[in-house]
């Protein structure tokens, strides 16, 4: 070994076992400190000197030299409280900073003596506790009082080893969290996965974790290109006894809309297991639970329309939220859904009046909501403390008329008129000359104050009525908070809501409703990726049905089996068209069938739903609608165990568990559940759960392989921990 490499070999030796400490200087006296250790008592008394410590005081707890043990109940520096430390004379304290696993410090209303854990600056600490919440802090010679003016204040951020006076309005938490870039484990990319996409998978945890940064990924995801569900049909539905793909004959959309009932469903759950673009689908998913429309309706017989619309949702998923109410509300299926194809203006002779159906959805539902919110989504109230309406029926009325004269492109106004072509069913409502007398030209106030001029025309009046609804300051909060519950958790925070709504209303180049810095916004929010640290109790959603079932199937890899997962549609005997299908009809079993399939224009459940136990505490758990497991659990068990019910209904989706099943031949059932632990829950298995599935793995470990690996997947299913997503 050369001379070179010797010097290196022993610097790297001596540095590998070298410590770095902090030093605080403690003056004679009162110190006001911040210590990032736990020092006990005797570790103080040893580095101060036993009779050099006079005394200490902090977090409820005191030492005086002078007291007896009884009266002394100080034991330890507790991190996040600052101390008043008090020496006879001058002396350095040294000390190893602590990491701490809780990086959240509770403050109570009024004063309180905190322990920074690391530099904040004084933008930072508002960000963390509310605008308006902090009054005061006092601490290092320096003071920020929130009634001064600038040149009064002169603290602009928290100084270690410094401890300091914090004054807050109300009872609040200071997070002094520091956000990876990126995941710092495998658990974390599962659980971030979870958020992000139908489910986690090996391959993607691997992708991610070799990634630079969560932005990295979203960013590959934005550049991915859209799986579309009518060119899904287009693709895969072929056809069988000498007759054309359905490709070269879309007129028999219309003639078979019968038997294509359930391709809407098959093609849905293909992408959602089996599609690259993986978080523009979860989201596209996400609002078809707020721009509804359903099956359950007048589009029964519409399965062409239904999916062309589900598509609007996933091309403008990372679009603008502008253009996404636009087009939502000029595709055929919503104009059906809510009558108002072929609505006309007032009759006065007859006594009509517009249809209001979508004029008080779209504004209820779409973009607005019902009463008027700050930027944090909480409700504005009045001087008695009423929540202030956002509009009245007044404006729904006025809203109405907006919405006159617009008809699909069949060459008809009325909707029951003329034939019904493909293209007229899945293509976007243009305006039509022919139709302008139906349309009502008067002036409408649709809002307080927002008015749609005299003489428009129909697409004119609709255009601006939906300009006007995507800039109201409502729109933001209001859209970002069902997103981020539909995404992250269903109770995040008023900061939470700010931060994304200020994304919503200004990405940062002056553009409003850009969707991808507003998914960015969402997944990337230190309450996303840190949400059970900060709020232990409450972060974190339950998962509906078809997110049970896209789990299970991602994480295994599902593939259709070929003797099993072919639909063939017939005209009499002879069979027309065929395509292969996961044949997950069983769903209707479930009180979530599919998507776009509720029951009403409200979807599954809203975001105010809740158990009683839990609304009474101004909870949300809006999923909760749709439990008991016991349908949920007998259809995974279906698929998982291949049981009766996976016979009765013909379905076709095999797990891939070779690589499971080699590790229990292996007898490494440590490694079997633990992966089972990452790939499904994210390593958020209770322990108390995983000691006794591993108690049953090693009570039943003679059992075949391939049988015992699907009855502790069914035990990990079937757990609480994987049917909240946290």
């Amino acid at each position: 070994m050369n001379f070179f490499l010797k010097v290196v070999l022993f610097y790297l030796l001596f540095f590998s076992s070298f410590v770095w400490a902090d030093v605080a200087t403690l003056k004679k006296g009162w110190n006001l400190t911040g210590v990032n250790s736990n020092l006990t008592l005797e570790e103080l008394k040893s580095k101060l000197g036993e009779d050099n410590l006079l005394s200490i005081s902090g977090a409820g707890k005191s030492y005086k030299i002078t007291n007896d043990e009884v009266a002394n109940n100080f034991l330890s520096l507790e991190p996040g409280y600052g101390y008043w430390i008090k020496l006879s004379e001058q002396k350095m304290l040294d000390y190893i900073p602590e990491i701490y696993e809780n990086e959240i410090v509770d403050l109570k209303k009024g004063w309180n003596l905190i322990n920074p854990m690391r530099d904040l600056s004084l933008q930072e600490i508002k960000n963390s506790l509310g605008e308006g919440n902090l009054l005061s802090i006092r601490g290092a010679e320096k003071v920020y009082k929130s009634t001064n003016n600038e040149v009064l204040n002169n603290f602009t951020k928290f100084e270690e080893p410094n401890g300091y006076w914090i004054k807050v309005l109300n009872d609040s938490k200071l997070d002094f969290i520091v956000i990876n870039v990126g995941p710092t484990n495998r658990q974390d990319a599962s659980r971030f996965l979870t958020r992000a996409t139908f489910g986690a998978t090996k391959k993607d945890i691997d992708n991610l974790v070799n990634l630079a940064s969560y932005e990295e990924w979203i960013e590959e995801q934005f550049a991915k290109p859209a799986n579309l569900h009518i060119e899904w049909a287009h693709k895969n539905v072929k056809g069988a006894g000498g007759a054309g793909d359905l490709k070269d004959n879309l007129e028999n959309w219309r003639a078979f809309s019968d038997d294509f009932s359930e391709l809407q469903r098959d093609a849905w759950f293909d992408i959602a297991i089996n599609g690259e673009d993986q978080l523009r689908q979860r989201v596209a998913f996400a609002l078809s639970e707020i721009m509804v429309i359903s099956k359950n309706s007048s589009l029964l017989n519409f399965p062409h329309t239904r999916m062309s619309y589900y598509d609007v949702l996933v091309k403008n998923a990372f679009g603008n939220f502008e253009t996404l109410l636009r087009e939502v509300t000029y595709h055929p299926a919503m104009g059906r859904y809510l009558n108002y194809i072929g609505n006309q203006k007032a009759n006065e002779e007859t006594g009509t009046h517009p249809d209001e159906n979508y004029a008080r959805e779209i504004m209820q539902l779409f973009s607005i909501g019902l009463y008027q919110l700050n930027i944090d989504g909480t409700k504005k109230l009045d001087e008695n403390g009423k929540a202030l309406r956002t509009y009245n029926q007044e404006n729904i009325m006025e809203m109405a008329k907006v919405f006159t004269g617009l008809s699909d492109q069949n060459g008809f106004f009325l909707i029951g008129d003329g034939s019904r072509p493909y293209k007229s069913e899945t293509t976007l409502m243009i305006g039509n000359p022919d139709y302008e007398k139906y349309h009502d030209r008067s002036k409408k106030e649709i809002l307080k104050g927002e008015f749609i001029e005299a003489n428009g025309d129909t697409i004119t009046d609709i255009n601006k009525a939906i300009n006007i609804l995507h800039n109201h300051q409502n729109t933001g909060p209001f859209i970002t908070r069902i997103l981020i519950q539909r995404l992250v958790t269903s109770n995040p925070s008023a900061q939470y809501i700010k931060r994304v709504s200020l994304v919503f209303n200004n990405n940062g180049q002056g553009v409003r409703g850009d969707m991808k810095a507003v998914v960015k916004a969402i997944l990337l929010d230190k309450e996303a990726l840190k949400g059970s640290k900060i709020d232990t109790a409450t972060f974190g959603k339950a998962k509906e049905p078809l997110l049970f079932t896209t789990g299970l199937l991602r994480a295994f890899d599902a593939k259709i089996n070929p003797a099993r997962g072919k639909d063939i549609i017939k005209n009499g005997d002879a069979n027309i068209y065929e395509y292969e299908t996961f044949n997950l009809s069983p769903t209707d079993i479930l009180p979530q069938k599919g998507p776009l399939e509720a029951l009403t224009v409200f979807n599954y459940f809203t975001p105010d739903d809740a158990p009683f136990n839990l609304k009474k505490d101004n909870l949300a758990a809006p999923e909760f609608e749709l439990f008991g497991t016991g349908a949920i659990h007998e259809y995974l068990m279906a698929i998982i165990n291949k049981n009766d019910v996976y016979t009765l209904y013909g379905m076709a989706a095999d797990l891939q568990i070779e690589y499971l099943v080699t590790l229990v031949d292996e007898k490494k059932y440590n490694e079997f559940l633990n992966h089972l632990d990452e790939l499904l829950v994210g390593g958020n298995l209770a322990v108390y759960n995983k000691e006794l599935i591993s108690q049953y793995i090693l009570e039943n470990k003679e059992l075949p392989s391939d049988t015992l690996v699907r009855y502790v997947i069914s035990l990990v299913i079937t757990s609480p921990d994987f049917a909240v997503q946290r």
